[in-house]
């Protein structure tokens, strides 16, 4: 009995230092690089972004007209082209 204790003890003590060890020894994570190499503008009057499909890049006014954008013109003032736009009647 007494000998399984001690087994059953030293096991515990092992996984307990393993743990704090490998906690220990983790390396904070290098902080990743977010500058964007290209900036597009879409117009305000084109609503808030709602989300991407196949279809490109969709803004929804608020007068419920969705624009699917799909190709951003890098670096330029001008809006991007509108692929397809859907609007309410």
């Amino acid at each position: 009995m007494k000998e399984r204790i001690f087994w059953l003890a030293l096991l515990i003590f092992i996984m307990v230092v393993s743990f704090h060890t490998g906690r220990a020894q983790s390396k904070e994570p290098l902080p990743q690089d977010l500058s964007a190499q290209c900036v597009a503008t879409v117009p305000k009057e084109w609503g808030d972004y709602v989300g991407s499909s196949t279809y490109g890049v969709a803004f929804k006014d608020s007068a419920g007209t969705i624009r699917f954008v799909t190709n951003f013109s890098c670096g330029f003032k001008t809006p991007p082209h509108v692929a397809t736009a859907v609007q309410r009647n």
